[in-house]
C-alpha cells in the first residue's frame, strides 16, 4: 500500500466521516474503499451514493 496526501475541502471531509463513522470504519478505510471500488471493479453501482455525494457537495448542492 502506499502513501498519500489529500486536500479536501472542509464540508466534503465532514460528510466522509460521518459517513465513514455511519459504515463503521476509518475515513481512512472509507475513502480506499470508494476508490478501490470505483477505479477496480467493473461493477461501479457499490460506490454510486459515495460518488453522487461528493459530486453534489462540489457543486454546492449539499451542505452538511
Amino acid at each position: 500500500m502506499h502513501r498519500t496526501q489529500l486536500f479536501i475541502p472542509d464540508n466534503i471531509h465532514k460528510i466522509l466521516k460521518q459517513e465513514a463513522k455511519e459504515n463503521g470504519v476509518t475515513l481512512s478505510a472509507y475513502v480506499r474503499r470508494i476508490l478501490e471500488e470505483h477505479v477496480l471493479h467493473e461493477t461501479r453501482g457499490h460506490t454510486e451514493k459515495g460518488i453522487q455525494t461528493l459530486m453534489r457537495m462540489i457543486e454546492g448542492e449539499d451542505k452538511p
